[in-house]
């Protein structure tokens, strides 16, 4: 998922363009080994020759704040309400849920009620408890990701 090197690279965008600028210094901190890389060289000197280093929309943001930890493990907006199967995922997930909530409260209430099918509703009760909270992990899940990224649990 893109939030394990997101976090990455959001810290390293504010190292190497401070405000928006880049550093002038971009040739000696940027290590580019591989003939595919030439295109980073490419667009770094095109910056410094036509822009002035940077892009006229990064230079009018304001002062530098770091991005609180929900922001860079978002998956909603990155990702999910852009994706048709992720987004039907998630409504088929939230559905999930609310019948669960119904199938739990209708099952407590029949298991008060009715003494003779006391078991089975209870037992239906506690299957919806399991739905819901499957429901809740998949809809967890496809909003946000785990903090620290799992490739970068040590």
């Amino acid at each position: 998922m893109l939030e394990d090197d997101n976090i990455f690279l959001h810290y390293q965008g504010e190292t190497l363009s401070p405000n928006g600028v880049q550093d002038p210094d971009w040739r000696q901190r940027l290590y580019v080994p591989t003939s595919s890389d030439a295109a980073v060289v490419h667009y770094h000197r095109w910056l410094d020759k036509f822009a002035g280093g940077g892009v006229s929309w990064a230079r009018d943001r304001p002062a530098y704040v770091p991005a609180d930890r929900k922001e860079l493990i978002e998956r909603f907006h990155s990702h999910t309400e852009h994706c048709s199967s992720c987004t039907e995922l998630l409504a088929i997930s939230r559905n999930a849920r609310r019948a669960a909530d119904v199938g739990i409260l209708l099952g407590l209430l029949a298991a008060a009620c009715l003494d003779e099918f006391k078991l089975p509703c209870a037992a239906a009760s506690l299957v919806a408890a399991g739905l819901k909270a499957v429901a809740e992990d998949t809809e967890s899940k496809l909003t946000s990701g785990e903090y620290p990224p799992p490739r970068n649990q040590s």
